[in-house]
């Protein structure tokens, strides 16, 4: 394998199939309104109580991301914890200098109908939250970048169909 510029940072976690929590937007599809997803990952500090952490999100922080002018859906999944094998199977896989990492909470993905919608819901004129006790981070989302929150964009329509491109016992 060549060597990465950047030592890839990898999130790796098992959801439930369906969203744990569905707060808003369940009949929205790709095919009504363009969608930018945004996907977040959220690992509780170490020392906090997860279930109370995770009462704080869903009765507290929820209700407060419902109110961001431009989302038009909002649903999350507590992760479920992996067997111990699979903590030692997936990284032989990887770049020797990629990280690795499934000791995560819970992973939430919220949509907006371009990126306008999200800075305007984000940046410009987010709701006003409520910053948590165990908060590592004085601003929103209130968790240190890369140590306890990491996100990322997807588009709604993926530039490649590997069901269409790829044999099925590949994917």
């Amino acid at each position: 394998m060549s060597k990465e510029v950047v030592p890839l940072k990898v999130i790796m976690v098992n959801v439930p199939a369906t969203p744990t929590d569905d707060f808003m937007g369940r009949g929205t599809s790709f095919e009504e309104k363009t969608i930018l997803r945004w996907v977040t990952a959220i690992r509780y500090p170490d020392g906090v109580d997860v279930e109370e952490a995770d009462d704080w999100y869903v009765n507290v922080h929820a209700k407060e991301v419902m109110q961001q002018p431009g989302l038009t859906r909002f649903f999350s999944y507590r992760v479920i914890k992996p067997p111990e094998v699979m903590a030692k199977v997936v990284p032989a896989f990887m770049h020797p200098e990629s990280r690795v990492s499934s000791n995560w909470h819970r992973i939430s993905e919220q949509w907006y109908e371009n990126a306008n919608g999200w800075v305007d819901s984000i940046l410009t004129n987010p709701p006003a939250y409520t910053r948590p006790s165990w908060a590592t981070a004085a601003g929103y989302p209130f968790l240190a970048p890369e140590t306890n929150f990491a996100s990322t964009f997807i588009l709604e329509r993926p530039s490649d169909d590997w069901l269409k491109e790829v044999p099925r016992f590949y994917v």
